[in-house]
């Protein structure tokens, strides 16, 4: 009878997990076949406009179902605001296309040596500016997802990097930076004009990403809540101290206290979403 008993016990916790986001990473992400509106063709006739917040959009191209054979897929980005004064539409891809580390330990050692081929710790101070992160998305991604042409539509952004207010936290957001690319920060995965929650701590579905086969071949994980695979996702704000960023649950909810750059293994799935604003002429 306490056999039984255990057995059922272990099924109904198995089951619980899988609803409060702790599934396996066993569930194969298929990039969807919605097909984008083409939006380079869209700012060449000015239909542009008249986007509205939350249609997707097809813009460059990115190794995405982890297959090279078939070469790289269309990018689906979810329009997030359309600017008409400025004639800037901002766009979040639709999947979290990558998985790496906010700093890679290779960066951090190079910049916080201990003397003995690897990191000083007690020096970490990492900010957005400085970040392998940011590096890899105005160089590696830009170059790769983007051609010329496209290029030309992608404008540069001046960025604020506040410090983290929350709590205890004591992270300075340090200088601001001018990107093509980027990655949101704590202020701007609460703006209410993006379609997202004010509120950090409730579980905002618009903030929920899935990530694709190809970030997940990279470290990424899907866990499985509400019917829906979500991942967890950086954002560019320091966390509890500059040792840490902050990030996106599974759940959409925004975890202010951050966790570590890159030194535990277990914070190393925090996949890529990024975001640009395009120029309409």
């Amino acid at each position: 009878m306490k056999k039984i008993i255990g057995i059922m016990l272990g099924i109904v916790i198995m089951l619980s997990c899988q609803g409060c986001g702790m599934s396996g990473n066993n569930d194969k992400v298929i990039v969807d076949d919605e097909k984008g509106l083409d939006i380079v063709s869209m700012i060449s006739d000015g239909t542009a406009a008249d986007l509205k917040r939350g249609q997707v959009v097809a813009f460059g191209k990115f190794e995405q179902d982890n297959n090279d054979s078939n070469g790289s897929e269309s990018i689906n980005w979810v329009v997030l605001n359309v600017n008409k004064d400025k004639k800037e539409i901002t766009l979040t891809s639709k999947y979290a296309l990558e998985c790496m580390p906010y700093d890679s330990e290779e960066d951090l050692k190079n910049r916080f040596p201990d003397g003995k081929g690897g990191i000083n710790w007690d020096n970490v101070n990492v900010t957005w500016e400085d970040s392998t992160l940011r590096t890899w998305l105005n160089n590696d991604f830009y170059n790769s997802a983007f051609d010329d042409e496209e290029k030309k539509l992608v404008a540069k952004q001046t960025l604020e990097n506040k410090d983290n207010s929350y709590g205890n936290c004591t992270g300075k957001g340090g200088n601001s930076t001018e990107d093509y690319v980027f990655i949101f920060s704590n202020e701007e995965i609460v703006n209410t004009d993006y379609g997202y929650d004010y509120n950090t701590e409730n579980a905002d579905e618009n903030r929920r990403c899935t990530c694709t086969e190809y970030a997940k071949a990279h470290g990424g994980k899907n866990f499985s809540w509400n019917s829906k695979l979500c991942c967890f996702y950086w954002l560019r704000s320091p966390g509890f101290t500059n040792k840490d960023a902050t990030y996106v649950s599974d759940h959409g909810y925004v975890g202010m206290n951050g966790v570590h750059v890159s030194k535990y293994e277990y914070d190393n799935d925090c996949c890529v979403r990024p975001v640009i604003v395009l120029e309409m002429k």
